[in-house]
């Protein structure tokens, strides 16, 4: 058959002409590179956008067999890049998505989520067999595969052709620097938290970021992708190594189900699909992978190297998030390493190894949304190209420790960051890309079932992308509040997430014990503290009016939820023992003994309950 190729994408007004460039594919003004064919191409023209083959001439193209491969990939192979695409620092964050969802809601929910994301890459692969017979093209990236999609659908959709394109490109360089952002985050923390543990002072976690801003500079300078794979290597091995070792942690004593929620609220869902959704998806990997294969049918093919890798991805999640929240509770974090006890050497070297396995990750996440920045821009710089491009590539590097800097919650920024992105690329554009594949040819389907299922898929992306943005910026703001840091003459104290495991009261020194007796006796007759334990430290501190309340099992509750559930208790006692707050070693403490406070930020809750207490100290 002969090859046909798109004759017109958009008219071009500087050149009073047309620009026929297209994908990957190197088109002449009048001339089709590869079989030249002579293609007039008139300003202004009303020649169809594509010239579409003929039905027996589209069903005779095989496209996997114009792939010219040097080195094409086995099955075997294809399914450990899936593997190594898929399984990044995302699994780390599974317990966090789960503490969202609960336990029972969290492995239905991630294996559904799992599913639907499986199911949108059979169809944008389906879709690429489609049209790269229909426009006669070996393959496509994603992009590319928009933007054909769009030209070879109907006629009305062919002016957004170009758009299509554009807006992918966006997400996958938003997405992608997004994920940047994230391993600044991470590994800034883990360094912190182990840092910590040695030194008396404590340096505040945005100056970890900006001392990780020169190493990533210099790491990013590499501009070949062949010097990129050693770094890739050891980051495979000492996330493997990290993630192996974490499990051992998790499974070590580990409580009964019936000690967690098996379902949280409705309101911390959009959470759980941000951080699932940013975990689960493999999206940018899998064009390329497909386009590699020696036998590219294998791919989305029963069982297939597509499902059986998401199938091993899902259960690797859902272990890692079930498990883990099941271990560590309420006091799960945005990365299960921080809940490794940092004073075993052994959990020290995991948060180390996976922090330089994440950093040394950065510069091959980093390539991909460069490659497609410099596409765009390289041309306008003329003879001072390579200079220009390092100048690109440090005002990027340095961009994405600015914005990691500013938002160095890394839970929700996760969140964030598979909300906006993920659902969008994962979700919203393969089932659009579907619709105008299949409108005219072979058509929607009996009752339109076809547009149907995409309709709801996009819905579903829509629905979380909104919801899930929301409160990603929402949590991002309140745990600004929540993080307070406190400063006085003497002490730079904070809490860090905003978890509360005790809470310590301290009344005047001197008075006796029936004034820490009655506070106990009032705090165990209210509804909302009964089931608080009233721990006295010992007779010596009862003397001095200190006591301790500590949740029973050991668990411990957020910062926000004790002071709206217990304001009003506090400011009762306010009355009784004038106070005023401090933060000392993860404890919310009532004192007088301390220097005034200087600095204090909270949530809405929190300010109100300070005030209160400062009011009546005055």
């Amino acid at each position: 058959a002969t090859t046909l190729r798109p004759i017109v994408t958009e008219y071009d007004p500087k050149k009073r002409g047309a620009r026929t460039e297209l994908a990957d594919l190197v088109l002449k003004k009048y001339k089709c590179e590869k079989n030249g064919v002579p293609i007039t191409a008139v300003a202004g023209s009303t020649t169809p956008l594509v010239e579409k083959p003929a039905l027996d001439e589209e069903a005779g193209y095989n496209p996997f067999e114009h792939r010219n491969l040097t080195h094409p990939t086995s099955d075997l192979d294809t399914l450990i890049h899936l593997l190594k695409g898929s399984l990044g620092s995302g699994i780390l964050a599974m317990p966090m998505a789960f503490m969202n969802a609960g336990l029972a809601f969290g492995v239905v929910a991630t294996f559904a989520i799992g599913f639907v994301c499986t199911y949108c890459v059979h169809m944008l692969v389906k879709c690429s067999h489609v049209i790269c017979r229909r426009m006669q093209v070996p393959s496509f990236g994603f992009a590319e595969l928009a933007e054909a999609a769009f030209l070879a659908g109907p006629q009305a959709v062919h002016k957004f052709s170009g758009l299509a394109r554009a807006m992918i490109n966006l997400f996958l360089v938003v997405d992608l620097l997004g994920c940047c952002c994230v391993y600044i985050v991470f590994v800034a923390t883990n360094i912190k938290q182990v840092v910590d543990h040695y030194a008396d002072s404590r340096i505040d976690l945005r100056l970890y970021m900006v001392m990780l801003a020169l190493p990533l500079v210099l790491l990013n300078m590499i501009r070949n992708l062949k010097w990129l794979a050693p770094f890739s290597m050891i980051a495979n091995l000492l996330m493997a190594a990290g993630v192996g070792i974490t499990f051992y942690y998790i499974f070590i004593d580990l409580p009964s189900v019936h000690e967690r929620p098996q379902f949280t609220s409705l309101s911390q869902l959009p959470l759980f699909f941000g951080t699932a959704i940013f975990a689960l998806e493999g999206i940018g990997v899998v064009m390329p992978l497909e386009n590699n294969m020696k036998t590219p049918s294998h791919f989305i093919g029963c069982p297939g190297v597509l499902n059986i890798g998401m199938t091993v991805v899902v259960i690797l999640y859902t272990a890692v998030g079930f498990f883990g929240f099941l271990q560590y509770g309420d006091e799960t974090k945005g990365s299960v390493t921080l809940n490794l006890p940092v004073t075993d050497i052994l959990a020290q070297s995991v948060k180390v190894m996976i922090a330089v396995a994440i950093f040394l990750t950065y510069g091959l996440q980093f390539y991909v949304p460069m490659e497609i920045i410099w596409k765009s821009i390289g041309h306008r710089f003329g003879a001072h190209k390579l200079a220009a491009e390092y100048i690109v590539r440090i005002v990027l590097v340095l961009g994405t420790v600015a914005i990691a800097a500013a938002i160095p919650q890394l839970g929700p920024f996760i969140s964030l960051v598979g909300a906006v992105c993920l659902s969008t690329l994962g979700l919203m554009f393969p089932a659009i890309i579907e619709l105008v594949t299949y409108w005219e040819l072979p058509g929607m389907g009996s009752c339109y079932w076809r547009l149907w299922k995409n309709f709801f898929i996009i819905l579903f992306g829509i629905l979380g992308f909104v919801t899930g943005t929301i409160t990603s910026i929402e949590e991002i703001i309140r745990e600004f509040g929540a993080g307070w840091v406190c400063w006085d003459s003497q002490f730079w104290h904070a809490v860090h997430g905003g978890i509360l495991h005790r809470l310590r009261f301290y009344t005047p020194d001197g008075s006796d014990d029936s004034c820490g007796q009655k506070l106990i006796t009032e705090l165990q007759c209210h509804p909302k503290l009964r089931y608080y334990t009233a721990c006295l430290m010992d007779s010596e501190s009862l003397r001095e009016g200190n006591l301790e309340l500590t949740p029973p099992n050991t668990k411990s509750v957020s910062l926000k939820q004790f002071v709206q559930h217990h304001k009003g208790i506090l400011n009762h006692w306010t009355e009784l023992v004038p106070v005023h707050p401090v933060i000392w070693n993860g404890y919310l403490q009532l004192s007088m003994y301390l220097p005034p406070l200087y600095v204090m930020k909270g949530t809405d809750s929190v300010p109100k309950m300070l005030r209160s207490l400062q009011n009546a100290r005055q």
